[in-house]
């Protein structure tokens, strides 16, 4: 209650539907920016008559029975579509995902599997930036004199 946060690509995700992917309590102020928010009742609640407020630019909501609760949640540039997550509670990202690329600079430069971002022309929405990359190292072949 009464505190600030922001959250920064990030993805609330469940495989079964939950009641609420975030509850904004009394007096909190919370700003969002690249996040994938789905399968929840309420993407975003606030209590009635509650006093929390929420901002919500490049958040694709998908998936939910309500996005966010009416009036309380004031939205700017909202992509939207199918995250199109691996499946079986495996958040990464898939090709066909409009979370790709439909982002904004938020000044996160790594992913959750701390991987570099952006990749591939711009910023993926989320907690995964698209492709997963693997990282190979190759022997050092030095030439003898």
């Amino acid at each position: 209650e009464g505190t600030s946060a922001t959250a920064l690509h990030n993805t609330f995700a469940q495989t079964i539907q939950q009641p609420y992917g975030l509850f904004i309590a009394d007096g909190a102020a919370v700003t969002l920016t690249n996040n994938i928010i789905s399968n929840f009742s309420v993407g975003i609640h606030r209590p009635s008559f509650g006093t929390g407020t929420a901002t919500a630019s490049y958040t694709l909501f998908h998936n939910n029975s309500n996005n966010y609760d009416w009036g309380m949640v004031s939205t700017d540039e909202l992509p939207h579509g199918d995250p199109a997550f691996v499946g079986g509670g495996d958040y990464h990202l898939t090709e066909p995902s409009e979370a790709i690329n439909a982002g904004t600079d938020a000044g996160v430069t790594v992913d959750w599997d701390g991987e570099s971002r952006p990749w591939d022309g711009g910023f993926d929405i989320g907690a995964d930036e698209y492709p997963d990359r693997e990282q190979l190292f190759l022997p050092l072949i030095e030439k003898g004199q």
